[in-house]
């Protein structure tokens, strides 16, 4: 079971976040042999794909939802802003949103676009 979750973490967090299950990010660090929960998240595998996933949610405010959702798994988040975090790996970011693009369909293309507008913004 542990292996399953090491090889799977990376498709599970961004889901796990964007729901605040934090029990389960929790049992994930566990297995990983750290005892925060915010640590899978930032690992370096891990982080580009969360914030691609948490970029592309339909809300009106992408960079604060973000945050919101992660400091509800953590009070490590609280004091990071969005563009601190999408600095810690840009290019799993962007790689993640155009695998997103790729697998859209036309009304979710528009999500994504508005992500990748988001983050050039917040990059630039």
């Amino acid at each position: 079971m542990a292996q399953f979750v090491m090889i799977t973490q990376k498709y599970a967090l961004p889901y796990l976040v964007s729901a605040g299950n934090r029990d389960a990010i929790q049992k994930i660090a566990v297995l990983r042999k750290e005892s925060e929960s915010w640590q899978p998240c930032l690992d370096v595998d891990n982080v580009g794909p969360i914030l691609a996933f948490l970029l592309v949610r339909d809300v009106e405010d992408i960079p604060e939802n973000a945050m919101s959702s992660l400091r509800e798994i953590s009070s490590h988040f609280d004091g990071l802003a969005f563009t601190d975090l999408l600095k810690i790996e840009p290019v799993m970011t962007s790689l993640e949103l155009l695998k997103a693009a790729g697998d859209a369909d036309e009304p979710r293309k528009t999500h994504v676009s508005a992500g990748v507008q988001v983050m050039h913004h917040l990059l630039t």
